[in-house]
């Protein structure tokens, strides 16, 4: 039985590091904030698309565009969701009964 790995060895090796588990709730905020755009976005172009079925006039359509267009979500969003991401991990793994 020399050969067997002791039990706390074989636990850490199917267990992320630190960063690992930052760089995967990071991905996961990126990948909540682009389903958002991509939601947003849909929404936005179905509207334009009824505006313009409805024959509305080309000044009212810009206005539209202009005030609803879809916005990029900026980096420091990635980072405020992934915080509340990691914040809520760290509270579930420390106040396990």
């Amino acid at each position: 039985m020399l050969n067997e790995l002791p039990l706390w060895v074989t636990q850490m090796q199917g267990s992320k590091t630190p960063y690992e588990v930052r760089l995967d709730i990071l991905k996961m905020a990126q990948e909540m904030l682009n389903n958002e755009k991509r939601i947003e976005e849909n929404t936005f172009f179905a509207k334009l698309e009824t505006l313009r079925a409805s024959n509305t006039s080309v000044d009212v359509i810009n206005n539209f565009i202009d005030t609803n267009k879809p916005k990029m979500y900026d980096p420091s969003e990635v980072v405020t969701r992934s915080s509340a991401l990691y914040a809520f991990v760290n509270n579930s793994t420390t106040n396990k009964p």
